[in-house]
């Protein structure tokens, strides 16, 4: 998970998607040559893509993925993957029977974003990153993913290495800190 958040932020902190996303910050611009006005700008691009990428139900449903999976991973290590999925399955079904809102907050996660001064990756490199991790993502947006925790993973969900990300990763001082 922390792979994934990773991803997101950096993507999301210092980049806007071309696939889907609207933005006045051309494509072909160096994240490095970016103003703060418009690193700024593509975040909040990047957070009204997100916004719309998903239904208002495929959010809760992502969050209950999420956290039903951190449950379920805690009881799957002391009591084995049966016991994860039980209790990753009963977190889920309460989770989705909630009437919680899954809507973050008002503040403005972009008012201190700055631009990577050494990322010689551009714009359009982020746009192709993001959108691919985001969709890779979108399973846990369908249902929940107990099962997995049988898996060698203990079901941890990974946004999928792309070739952007890799030029990404391999170009830019603050995304090589992030596993991808």
């Amino acid at each position: 998970m922390k792979r994934i958040l990773g991803a997101v932020v950096v993507c999301a902190v210092i980049a806007a998607c071309a696939g889907g996303v609207q933005t006045s910050v051309p494509g072909n611009s160096q994240v490095s040559s970016l103003s703060v006005d418009q690193t700024r700008q593509l975040c909040r691009d990047r957070q009204k893509y997100l916004e719309t990428a998903f239904t208002a139900a495929e959010k809760k449903t992502f969050g209950c993925s999420l956290t039903s999976l951190i449950g379920g991973a805690i009881a799957s290590a002391f009591g084995g993957p049966d016991a994860g999925i039980g209790a990753c399955t009963m977190a889920f079904n309460d989770c989705q029977a909630s009437s919680g809102s899954s809507d973050g907050g008002t503040s403005d996660s972009c008012a201190m974003v700055m631009a990577d001064p050494a990322c010689t990756a551009t714009v359009a490199d982020f746009n192709t990153c993001y959108v691919e991790q985001i969709e890779s993502l979108r399973p846990f947006a369908k249902g929940q993913q107990c099962a997995s925790l049988a898996s060698a993973d203990g079901g941890s969900p990974t946004a999928t290495k792309t070739t952007a990300c890799d030029k990404i990763a391999s170009s830019c001082d603050r995304a090589k800190t992030f596993s991808w």
